[in-house]
């Protein structure tokens, strides 16, 4: 009887803490498309005011809680193209949502020390006001999916995202009724719909 348990914690192990070459490198790729697509919008999409910034702290962490390895035996396998599907659309969603944001600023906003700024609207910033967070969180989701869920070294980037995101659309949303007072839209998600 002992035996037999053993056994079965053995094949449990086997089955779901094995570590995939086939997802691992599905995994960088989605990675490195995410990097790349980032890098592209940082220098041909948005339009920064002179005075953003962000805490170099900050940066490091988020570029350092990106690293993992995972692996599969069946590059078909459901995690994977689900894990790929979610991963495409949020990307082409963030991307389309940072050039509706980049678009609100005129060009002479991103050289100016006074920038103007107006309401996102459109496509999800009609539901949710940090919209391009909510797709951030869907591609690091995407992670989550590809590894079934059984990787903590994935869950942990995940969660940090959500939380930070979250913490930083609270203050954008609040930043936001404060600027445009009784423009700003009431029935918004600030970045989770039916959530938060």
């Amino acid at each position: 009887m002992v035996r037999s348990n053993l056994d079965s914690t053995e094949q449990y192990e086997a089955e779901y803490f094995k570590e995939p070459v086939t997802e691992c490198i599905v995994g960088l790729v989605m990675f490195q498309v995410q990097s790349i697509r980032r890098m592209y919008e940082c220098f041909f999409i948005e339009r920064p005011s002179i005075g953003a910034k962000m805490h170099v702290g900050l940066y490091l962490l988020d570029n350092e809680t990106n690293l993992f390895t995972i692996h599969s035996a069946n590059f078909l396998s459901w995690n994977i193209l689900l894990a790929m599907s979610v991963f495409i659309y949020a990307s082409h969603h963030q991307h389309k949502l940072h050039k509706n944001l980049a678009l609100l600023r005129l060009e002479s906003s991103s050289v100016s020390s006074q920038p103007l700024y107006s309401i996102p609207k459109g496509d999800w910033f009609d539901h949710i006001s940090s919209a391009h967070y909510t797709a951030e969180i869907i591609i690091y989701l995407s992670f989550v999916i590809l590894t079934k869920g059984f990787n903590l070294t994935i869950w942990l980037p995940f969660i940090w995202t959500t939380v930070c995101l979250g913490i930083i659309a609270k203050v954008s949303e609040k930043w936001g009724r404060e600027k445009f007072g009784e423009e700003w839209p009431k029935n918004k998600w600030i970045i989770m719909p039916g959530i938060y």
